[in-house]
């Protein structure tokens, strides 16, 4: 008995509190008589703000889960750095940084991964803003230790620091819209992410992917890796180191330059010492940008192309998280329900 006055006393208190709700309203004019025909009694952007404070004090008083981000982000970036440390600009340096890039991409993505509970604007808002906070920790700790040059750091920054945390978070959330628990979300993340990163034309040289070049072309961390490399590697002059220089014999009475010329017209590269005609040094590129192209089809001209393409998969995603949300956490229809059309949701 107790409870059912307890239960009847509830329900008439959320009745007054809905009727203020409601006259309040009211008094607003047009917009009063709007919300009051609607399904709430606040206005969207109140609620918005609302759930917003909240989703940041959630991840606030979630301090296990903060300093994960932020000391994976630092470990990496020193860790990451140090392995590459002060790369040159030899054919094994322009590799490394490269390639560093490219880990850097990897190691910074999958901390974002965290639950599949969301509503979506919030969520992909509260993580967004965390990512990019954990990712320009890692910028600014690995790029300069990598040896990169400070005057290319403003659109390295926008691509790695900035863009990449848009991309990442708001993939992975279109992927918890629709997964049933977070260890199903983990699973589709980390299979996708891994298809993805396998050809960028990094692990796989580009001209070796065969028939897989759809994919390269599909695959939105070409365009990341192309796009930040390009920039921050391209436009260089390459000194070969001497063990990466080619000792070549002209045959007799043939100069170097008569000997090789021809062939570095048409394929690039440098003789490194012109004077001796007994053996002539040959190396492979003469700047980066014949590197990059050559061996990892990367152009330093399409890292605004490519920066565009990347804000275009995340506005993909982003259309993806509230597309998602709505079919399988509002109407929660699954795939079946997708799918099956009327049948399979009458017999839901």
């Amino acid at each position: 008995m107790d409870q059912l006055a307890e239960s009847k006393e509830l329900d008439q208190e959320l009745d007054v509190i809905l009727g203020n709700g409601q006259k309040d309203s009211n008094g607003e004019g047009n917009q009063g008589r709007r919300l009051n025909s609607g399904e709430f009694a606040s206005s969207w952007y109140t609620q918005m703000m609302t759930l917003l404070k909240r989703d940041f004090q959630r991840h606030w008083r979630d301090p296990i889960y903060l300093m994960n981000k932020l000391m994976l982000n630092i470990i990496g970036g020193v860790f990451m750095g140090f392995t590459f440390f002060q790369a040159k600009n030899t054919l094994q340096g322009t590799q490394n940084k490269v390639f560093a890039t490219f880990m850097a991409f990897i190691l910074s993505a999958p901390s974002a991964i965290r639950s599949t509970s969301l509503s979506s604007r919030l969520a992909l808002i509260a993580e967004t803003v965390f990512n990019v906070i954990g990712s320009s920790v890692f910028f600014v700790i690995w790029y300069w230790i990598v040896g990169l040059p400070t005057d290319r750091a403003g659109y390295s920054y926008l691509m790695m620091g900035f863009t990449f945390p848009f991309f990442y978070t708001s993939f992975v959330l279109s992927l918890a819209a629709m997964a049933p628990s977070s260890l199903i979300a983990s699973l589709l993340y980390f299979g996708l992410f891994t298809f993805a990163v396998t050809f960028t034309g990094i692990i796989q040289p580009y001209r070796r992917l065969g028939w897989w070049k759809w994919m390269y072309r599909v695959s939105p961390f070409t365009y990341l890796v192309e796009g930040f490399a390009g920039q921050a590697v391209g436009h260089a002059e390459l000194t070969c180191s001497s063990v990466e220089l080619v000792p070549i014999i002209p045959p007799s009475g043939m100069s170097c330059h008569q000997y090789l010329d021809p062939f570095i017209q048409n394929v690039g590269g440098y003789l490194a010492d012109s004077s001796d005609d007994s053996s002539c040094l040959y190396c492979a590129a003469r700047t980066t940008d014949e590197f990059l192209a050559a061996n990892l089809n990367v152009q330093y001209s399409h890292h605004w192309r490519d920066l565009g393409v990347v804000w275009g998969y995340v506005v993909f995603n982003v259309a993806a998280v509230f597309l998602l949300t709505y079919f399988f956490r509002i109407r929660r229809t699954g795939l079946r329900g997708l799918f099956g059309g009327r049948d399979a949701l009458s017999n839901d």
